[in-house]
């Protein structure tokens, strides 16, 4: 596959879009691309270069944000069409996505357990902290190249992506020292805490990856080999201690209702 890049400009897209009016598209229709072609030419990086590789990076970067499946699906298919006017039909992703928002399939606490262990068995360090990092902090897949060794020093991490408000995530006492002493011995003192060997931060495949070899290892389903069902994890256990929490103050009230009750009730 031809992996040289081309420069893309908004002469390109418009050349593209009158194509559509040409051809007797609805207005509807080209509104609608005109937007998702905005909204790409956007996400290039400042050259406005694409590659074969751009396709599948601009996928995973919508889901990475969250957006349904249909409107991944749609976007995606809009860049298709594009690529085809352009010539290079062969850099077209098929995004393999239903339009019906399946849920992530659920990963259990002891799985996930198991996971870190079998990290451990591998002497997979890095792997293990990843996985630790997004379930514990309650990280996304993008987000990791926040943890830097400032963020793990301050106990904290603020996550800022594109036009999404700032958000901070504490980072857990344990899993700080874990990172400080992980970097300490990687010779980081500086940045990203998750980084290749030349220093850049990981990409999503690599993380990906990673996780599928532990994952396959420790015999947890493939389709749960997922960074987002790590993060999932982290919702639904905060979902449920704050539930028990809230049961146990509803009942500390109860009691506390009863004992009045039985000094100063009307029929006492």
């Amino acid at each position: 596959m031809d992996s040289s890049g081309l420069k893309i400009t908004k002469e390109t897209l418009e050349d593209y879009l009158s194509y559509l009016e040409k051809i007797h598209r609805e207005q509807s229709s080209i509104n609608s691309y005109r937007t998702v072609l905005k909204l790409f030419y956007d996400f290039l990086p400042d050259e406005k270069i694409i590659t074969a590789e751009t396709a599948q990076t601009w996928q995973e970067y919508l889901i990475d944000r969250g957006y349904a499946n249909r409107t991944v699906i749609q976007r995606v298919h809009v860049l298709n069409g594009f690529l085809r006017f352009i010539g290079k039909r062969e850099w077209q992703y098929d995004n393999k996505l239903t339009a019906n928002d399946a849920a992530l399939p659920e990963l259990t606490r002891n799985e996930y357990l198991r996971l870190l262990q079998m990290a451990k068995v591998l002497n997979k360090e890095r792997t293990y902290l990843i996985m630790k990092t997004l379930c514990s902090v309650g990280l996304k897949i993008n987000e990791l190249q926040q943890v830097t060794v400032e963020a793990a020093k301050a106990g904290r991490v603020v996550v800022s992506l594109h036009d999404q408000p700032k958000r901070t995530a504490a980072i857990p006492d344990v899993l700080k020292t874990e990172l400080l002493d992980y970097a300490g011995r990687n010779d980081i003192v500086t940045g990203s805490i998750f980084v290749t060997r030349s220093g850049k931060p990981l990409n999503r495949s690599n993380v990906w990856h990673d996780i599928q070899v532990v994952c396959a290892e420790a015999h947890v389903s493939e389709e749960k080999a997922n960074p987002s069902c790590l993060w999932r994890l982290h919702q639904t256990t905060y979902e449920g201690i704050e539930h028990n929490i809230s049961v146990l103050v509803t009942q500390a009230y109860d009691r506390m209702l009863e004992n009045e009750e039985l000094t100063i009730g009307w029929g006492t």
